[in-house]
């Protein structure tokens, strides 16, 4: 690019025709504007702004720190366990992933189940991976293979268990020589689905008596 008296200089060297010259030196001054401003903004330094309160965008560059969040009800650790000691119950509404309810005891009377009952109670205590006995966490019970017992639901109370009372089926005994009966528990959440994440199964064996 010619700077503007170079330009008019080559403009008095060029034949002598008004338009062609005056065209010339128009287009001359016009890249000297342009270039004398490219430089003004290359030298000019750019503005920066912070602010820990808000946003605040100034010149070319913006920076902003923003602080949002909600904490409400019982809060949580990591372990996604209600905070307090581990003998403390918790509800099962407050565990939170990755925690989940664990199926912590299971226990029969009489024990072990004589081959002549004709009922008897199981009591499940449920608890959260952190230990914690849970209340409001729904239980089903029944034993394997199927109509040894009959099948029961229940909810646990506040020190997390619950008991149910079981009548003899004709299923039992499920073999001659049965040493063994089997209980498939499930807990869950109340109003929950059964497949839901902080669900729990467990298999649990008695031992039997003929």
């Amino acid at each position: 690019m010619l700077p503007l008296p170079a330009a008019k200089k080559a403009v008095r060297s060029l034949p002598r025709r008004p338009i062609v010259a005056l065209a010339f030196l128009a287009l001359a001054g016009f890249l000297a504007a342009i270039g004398s401003a490219q430089i003004a903004r290359v030298a000019q330094p750019p503005t920066t702004a912070s602010t820990t309160t808000g946003t605040t965008t100034t010149g070319t560059t913006t920076s902003a720190t923003t602080t949002t969040g909600t904490t409400t009800g019982t809060t949580t650790t990591s372990a996604g366990c209600p905070s307090g000691a581990s003998t403390a119950a918790v509800s099962a509404s407050d565990v939170m992933l990755p925690a989940t309810l664990r199926i912590a005891s299971l226990s029969t009377s009489p024990r072990p189940i004589p081959g002549g009952f004709s009922s008897l109670t199981a009591t499940v205590k449920i608890t959260d991976s952190c230990g914690q006995p849970v209340q409001n966490a729904s239980v089903y019970l029944t034993a394997v293979p199927y109509r040894q017992v009959s099948n029961q639901t229940g909810t646990t109370a506040s020190d997390g268990t619950v008991t149910f009372t079981l009548s003899r089926l004709g299923g039992f005994p499920a073999a001659a020589h049965q040493q063994l009966m089997v209980f498939s528990v499930r807990a869950v959440p109340s109003g929950t689905s059964t497949f839901s994440a902080l669900s729990a199964r467990r298999l649990v064996s008695v031992r039997v008596q003929l």
